[in-house]
């Protein structure tokens, strides 16, 4: 996976005279492609990070240490606000530059642009991709950014098969909740059943699905429209 975003920090910078060519502000182009390659560049140190630990907690079977479950708590809430920084700075250049003869970009929320590209563009991306960031950014704004909009919940980490998922949760009343959970099949979100009963939970994005499905979307985004005029400047 490392490999993908490497690549698309390449395209950004291959297609940097291209992107800002017809800009309304070329300076501000320029900035926004500047700050989107360094954020790309922590987006991909925060993913090798997050894999890397999770590698080490893997010896473990699962059974990992409080403080070592706080960290991954902390790791995984990060990766999904890098998410959203991103988008959102990929959101500020295509405002800027446009994209296939649309100028009009919104860049104020990610929500707001995801709902936008879906709209405006349905034969260009792939709905499933921005099906998955769109839930990054759920989990990012509800649970990891505005808790107090919501029931204060308990959370546990999950294991299987040295994946991580934070699985936040209100327990039902009298229900004893267990220290270290570990389950036996893969927690996708729409079939997750907890392993006991709850007033509500919620299940963090598979981490590899949305770091991949981020870097195709802005691949594709930045790609898109300009391959003939790129073909022109080289």
């Amino acid at each position: 996976m490392h490999v993908v975003n490497s690549l698309l920090t390449e395209l950004i910078f291959r297609n940097g005279r291209a992107l800002t060519r017809k800009a309304r502000d070329r300076r501000k182009a320029a900035l926004a492609i500047k700050r989107l390659n360094e954020e790309l560049t922590i987006f991909e140190h925060k993913e090798k990070d997050l894999h890397e630990f999770e590698m080490r907690l893997d010896k473990f079977s699962g059974q990992t240490e409080y403080c070592c479950d706080v960290v991954m708590k902390d790791k995984i809430e990060a990766f999904h606000q890098q998410v959203y920084i991103v988008i959102s700075l990929l959101a500020a250049l295509l405002s800027n530059v446009g994209i296939k003869g649309k100028k009009d970009f919104p860049f104020g929320r990610v929500e707001k642009f995801l709902e936008y590209i879906s709209q405006k563009m349905p034969d260009s991306i792939d709905p499933i991709l921005l099906n998955t960031i769109e839930k990054s950014r759920r989990f990012r704004s509800e649970i990891v950014i505005h808790p107090q909009q919501h029931q204060l919940h308990d959370w546990r980490i999950l294991n299987f098969g040295g994946h991580y998922y934070v699985f936040y949760f209100i327990p039902q009343e009298k229900v004893e909740v267990p220290e270290h959970l570990e389950i036996l099949t893969h927690p996708i979100p729409e079939e997750f059943v907890p392993p006991f009963p709850c007033k509500n939970y919620y299940l963090s994005p598979n981490r590899n699905v949305t770091f991949i499905a981020t870097c195709e979307l802005i691949s594709s985004l930045l790609e898109l429209g300009y391959s003939t005029r790129l073909h022109k400047i080289r």
